[in-house]
């Protein structure tokens, strides 16, 4: 049951934090220019989509050790959807 909950705190967690920031703030105006992406990333990659908004936000550019951040937001959105196949895949 823990796995669960931590499963559904790791695919809620970025889109909830994406909502509030784009409600409250204007931390989506300056990495993007429109709509389409955030809600892309939205739907399909929201830990990459928040990695590389702070990345433009704090430093203006991915480079160094902002573009080692969105590697790893990226690999973490590739976890979190790829981990329950390698899981169901070992029951059988």
């Amino acid at each position: 049951m823990p796995c669960c909950l931590i499963l559904v705190i790791a695919i809620l967690g970025p889109r909830i934090a994406i909502i509030g920031l784009a409600l409250f703030t204007s931390f989506f105006e300056k990495p993007f220019d429109g709509l389409l992406v955030p809600g892309l990333g939205f739907l399909f990659l929201p830990f990459t989509t928040l990695g590389y908004a702070w990345a433009i936000n704090m430093y203006g550019t991915v480079e160094g050790a902002q573009a080692i951040v969105v590697i790893i937001a990226l690999l973490l959105d590739l976890g979190v959807f790829g981990g329950g196949a390698v899981e169901r895949t070992r029951r059988r």
